[in-house]
């Protein structure tokens, strides 16, 4: 098993995607390594120091969380996200409008049950939110997509909340860098309602890789991503990211999701991460951390 820690997950994803391109093995028409460890000592670093589609990924969260608050029919599956990505605006329209599974869907069902299991019995080990499904595998040729995300464990150890996500698979380049976003962002959240402090969070995948065509002689791919890393790292005590804190969370991310799905809806976020991530998805200007991943 391959194991990468780190307390910044920029850090961590440099050493990966080194590692995977010169210990991954090809498999058809992607270079692949099994069993992959990472763990993240700080989950407010989870936000990866690169261009991405963050608008998207940034929705992505609202998508999630917004059905947990106010009533969920409003905005549960299929959210907004996929107006920022046209592949998945591709498969919305052949699964009829609604995908075959939305993450959404699975935190705003299991979400409050898990921080309601966490309060009754701080030492439980079953706070367990699922992703699969039996369906996925037994009928699987009626589903165009499965999700990768397989189950997110709770774990409250000296009084921090750590995080034990296990992924079936992981597209290093395409979907990682969100996975973790997304992950650490939710633990942050439950930290947060349960007045704890946060632990670790651990993030297996069963199998990492990237597409074969990335290493395309000519177009070096990787090796930028390689140079815009290493002068990203170089610059990272410049720029922190916000954590997830305020007075009254869950308010703030009521708020939030607000100003996202309703374009005047005013309101003084306390929260200067869920702030920024608003302001981002709208294309107003960002202070801070969020500015250095949409530089060109």
């Amino acid at each position: 098993m391959t194991t990468i820690e780190n307390d910044s997950f920029t850090k961590i994803y440099y050493d990966l995607i080194r590692t995977v391109a010169s210990e991954g093995e090809l498999e058809g028409k992607t270079r692949d390594l099994p069993a992959v460890h990472l763990e993240l000592t700080d989950p407010t670093q989870g936000l990866l120091f690169l261009n991405k589609n963050w608008i998207w990924c940034f929705q992505e969260a609202f998508d999630r969380m917004s059905g947990i608050f106010g009533n969920p029919r409003i905005h549960r599956n299929p959210g907004l996200a996929y107006h920022h990505r046209p592949a998945w605006k591709r498969k919305l329209e052949k699964e009829g409008g609604e995908f075959h599974y939305a993450y959404g869907d699975c935190y705003v069902d299991q979400v409050p049950h898990l921080v309601k299991q966490l309060k009754k019995q701080k030492t439980s080990r079953e706070a367990i939110i699922t992703m699969w499904d039996s369906n996925y595998l037994v009928f699987q040729k009626d589903y165009n997509r499965r999700p990768c995300t397989l189950t997110l464990h709770f774990l409250i150890r000296d009084k921090k909340l750590n995080l034990f996500v296990n992924m079936r698979t992981n597209d290093i380049i395409n979907l990682l860098p969100f996975d973790v976003f997304h992950h650490t962002l939710l633990q942050q959240y439950v930290a947060n309602v349960l007045d704890l402090k946060l632990g670790t969070y651990y993030h297996f995948a069963s199998h990492m890789y990237y597409p074969k065509k990335r290493e395309r002689e000519g177009r070096n791919f990787l090796e930028k991503v390689f140079k815009k890393l290493e002068n990203n790292i170089e610059r990272l005590d410049e720029f922190k990211i916000p954590k997830l804190k305020s007075s009254n969370i869950e308010e703030d991310w009521k708020y939030a999701n607000k100003m996202v799905y309703r374009e005047n809806t005013p309101y003084p976020l306390r929260s200067k991460l869920l702030g920024d991530m608003v302001k981002f998805i709208k294309g107003k200007p960002v202070s801070g951390a969020l500015q250095l991943v949409q530089e060109k």
